[in-house]
C-alpha cells in the first residue's frame, strides 16, 4: 500500500501504519483500528492479523 503511494505521501503513510504494524508484531494479536482523513472525508477502517514474521491487513 505505502509503495503503491506517491512519493510525496509515503512519509505520512509510513508515519501512520508503521506503529500499528509495531503493535502487531509486539502483541502478536490481531488488531482492528480505524482512522480519519479530514482532506478525502473518508474513515480507512483495517484489521491487521500477525502470521509469523509476516502480516495481513484487510
Amino acid at each position: 500500500m505505502i509503495l503503491a503511494a506517491p512519493v510525496s505521501h509515503r512519509a505520512g503513510l509510513l508515519k501512520l501504519f508503521l506503529p500499528v504494524v509495531q503493535e502487531v508484531f509486539r502483541e502478536r494479536a490481531p488488531k482492528k483500528w480505524e482512522h480519519y482523513f479530514p482532506g478525502l472525508n473518508q474513515h480507512l477502517q483495517m484489521a491487521a492479523v500477525p502470521l509469523w514474521d509476516h502480516f495481513i491487513s484487510t
